[in-house]
């Protein structure tokens, strides 16, 4: 009763020719053979690098050194031997020096310091720092490159220079209070 009205699929007829057989698959792996492949080293050329030595322009401002440390720096073997070190102006305030580094960064590179001169007595080059010692933001009131080591710091967009006669703390205070 249900099909009434409708009409039925035409009967599908099977294949003319009938499926081909079944492949079988071989019990073992067969093996193939490739001829082998040879890989060819290069040269072994270490120790041929060529060094090349560090050139600093004249017209650089020049970086601040390590005059305000207590502990005076170490002398290396000259294998071991950075590029030499840029001496600070005369202008600037001695008394200025201890009070504007921390002492957790001057405590810092005492040890730092100190792992070298250990480094260097073991016969080990020392340790490469990331420190930059050309800044290329100047300060205009001393002349020196405004990073840590020369006593700047930055709060809130504004510079605190050593040559201010304001200690850090009374800075602080007043950028704060704007």
């Amino acid at each position: 009763m249900l099909l009434q009205g409708t009409e039925l699929p035409k009967q599908l007829y099977l294949a003319k020719e009938s499926l081909p057989e079944a492949r079988t698959l071989p019990d073992a792996p067969a093996l193939h053979r490739h001829e082998a492949m040879v890989f060819e080293e290069p040269a072994n050329q270490e120790g041929e690098a060529f060094i090349r030595k560090r050139v600093y322009p004249p017209d650089l401002p020049v970086p601040y050194s390590n005059q305000c440390m207590p502990n005076p720096q170490f002398q290396t073997p000259s294998q071991f031997r950075p590029p030499p070190q840029f001496q600070a102006p005369d202008n600037l305030p001695p008394q200025t020096c201890p009070s504007t580094q921390p002492r957790q960064r001057t405590w810092r590179r005492q040890k730092a310091a100190q792992e070298d001169e250990e480094r260097v007595a073991r016969g080990e080059p020392p340790r490469k720092r990331l420190a930059k010692d050309i800044y290329h933001y100047v300060c205009k009131q001393c002349g020196l490159a405004k990073n840590k080591t020369t006593g700047h710091t930055q709060l809130k967009g504004r510079w605190y220079c050593p040559a201010s006669g304001l200690s850090i703390a009374q800075w602080r205070e007043d950028v704060q209070g704007l």
